[in-house]
């Protein structure tokens, strides 16, 4: 088994929240794929990063999925990425898997 977390943004590069819409459809696929969902969404949840020396530090506010899957399937959490990128307008989107052992 493998939990799987997603990281998405709250609001566009603009500032301006995205629509709850997405959000729902989202959670949804999720849910119906996997048959659960957690989601972490302590307001405000600030992701900081620094790219390089040369930039300040970036900072997103998010909403923090995690699902848990029996099998990983690297090429539908690829797609899925490619997916939250273009619906977010974003260069990256982050999702990570670990291995877990249900006790």
């Amino acid at each position: 088994m493998h939990i799987v977390n997603i990281y998405l943004p709250q609001v566009n590069n603009a500032g301006i929240a995205f629509n709850e819409a997405i959000y729902l459809r989202i959670r949804t696929e999720l849910i119906q794929k996997f048959g659960g969902l957690t989601q972490y969404d302590q307001v405000p949840a600030i992701g900081y990063w620094k790219e390089n020396a040369d930039k300040p530090i970036s900072k997103d506010l998010v909403i923090h999925y995690e699902v848990i899957c029996n099998r990983l399937t690297k090429k539908y959490w690829a797609d899925f990425r490619l997916q939250m990128e273009k619906t977010f307008e974003q260069t990256q989107i982050l999702i990570v898997a670990h291995p877990i052992l249900a006790l």
